[in-house]
């Protein structure tokens, strides 16, 4: 079955999730074999997203700086956050001033890094080119009554492709 790499990686998600479902031996082992043959296809993204970007390491460091020079830390010298409103977590800041401070040297940071963000996006432009690529695979399909029962609907919209269809099913 030809499809693209991304769809390969998507289903290669969903059977690392089904890997502690309680399940038939059926399932199981396809789910297994499966497993294995996304994995060996989805090992060249695996490989170009572990590349480091040139300048990541330096861009790390510089930031770190700052975050570490106008929020308060934990005792393990770490950068204290919470959760907000909007469900991300946010530095907290020594004061109101520290925040408009570190505000003003991140976004000087980010334009003296152009080069790295730079690369960022192209990284990123050859990732979304490798998901589109399309690449051969011949899934072992399964029984529909070897499916666990707890399973969802996004899980089985996206592990359709292991299904073995009945020919004498009329619907």
């Amino acid at each position: 079955m030809k499809m693209k790499l991304g769809q390969v990686l998507e289903i290669f998600g969903e059977l690392r999730k089904t890997e502690d479902l309680q399940s038939n031996h059926i399932f199981a082992y396809g789910s297994m074999r499966n497993y294995k043959l996304c994995e060996t296809e989805t090992q060249i993204v695996k490989k170009f997203a572990e590349k480091p970007i040139e300048g990541a390491e330096e861009y790390r460091k510089l930031k770190d700086e700052i975050v570490r020079k106008y929020t308060k830390l934990r005792a393990d010298k770490q950068p204290i956050t919470q959760i907000k409103e909007d469900g991300l977590a946010h530095y907290v800041f020594t004061s109101p001033e520290a925040e408009k401070a570190f505000t003003i040297e991140i976004e000087e940071l980010n334009k003296n890094q152009e080069k790295y963000f730079e690369a960022v996006r192209d990284k990123q432009k050859e990732l979304e080119k490798m998901l589109e690529q399309e690449v051969e695979i011949d899934f072992i399909k399964i029984p529909l009554e070897s499916f666990p029962d707890k399973i969802t609907p996004k899980q089985m919209r996206i592990l359709e492709c292991m299904i073995k269809e009945d020919k004498n099913d009329k619907r």
